[in-house]
């Protein structure tokens, strides 16, 4: 199954807001940066390098957040509208542009056209994050340092703008 297709209310999540990771998945010693509040819905995958979950410096996780709820009956997968990857590995920072790209109704690959820094409060903290202007201005990112891990966030259509980094937490 998808991460896509996950139901809101599976078993062990909490559809009241909680962060739903509790039993979900593999144990991570990552803290995990993300939207609590997001009004949709959300998938989440933890990776170790090699299959090692013991493998502390490859750990990453990468989270997708959907439009809108659930429809009983409904298999569709859902394009993310923004997808936040944090990792120790520095390879993998490419993944959440990836992933959200990867759509039939997206364009699988964009250029960057300009590089810039911005400083951005998380949790109140101020951080740097580089940012980048894309061949297509539908496609916004940010790579940040936060807790020991670079955080990638990366949206479709969505802004990346001081309200979304305000709403940023650890789950």
């Amino acid at each position: 199954m998808r991460e896509e297709d996950e139901p809101d209310d599976r078993p062990g999540g909490d559809p009241d807001g909680g962060s739903g990771l509790e039993g979900l998945w593999t144990p991570t010693d990552l803290p995990v940066l993300g939207l609590p509040g997001w009004p949709g819905r959300r998938g989440m995958m933890i990776f170790s390098g090699a299959g090692f979950a013991s493998d502390r410096q490859s750990q990453s996780v990468l989270h997708s957040y959907l439009p809108g709820t659930r429809r009983p009956g409904r298999r569709r997968r859902v394009p993310p509208v923004i997808v936040l990857s944090q990792t120790r590995a520095p390879d993998r920072r490419d993944t959440a542009l990836l992933r959200l790209l990867a759509h039939g109704d997206r364009p699988e690959q964009v250029r960057r056209v300009a590089e810039f820094t911005e400083t951005v409060l998380i949790g109140g903290t101020p951080v740097t994050a580089l940012r980048h202007h894309w061949t297509d201005p539908r496609v916004a990112d940010a790579q940040f340092g936060w807790a020991d891990c670079t955080v990638v966030a990366a949206s479709w259509q969505h802004p990346l703008d001081a309200a979304f980094f305000a709403a940023l937490a650890r789950l």
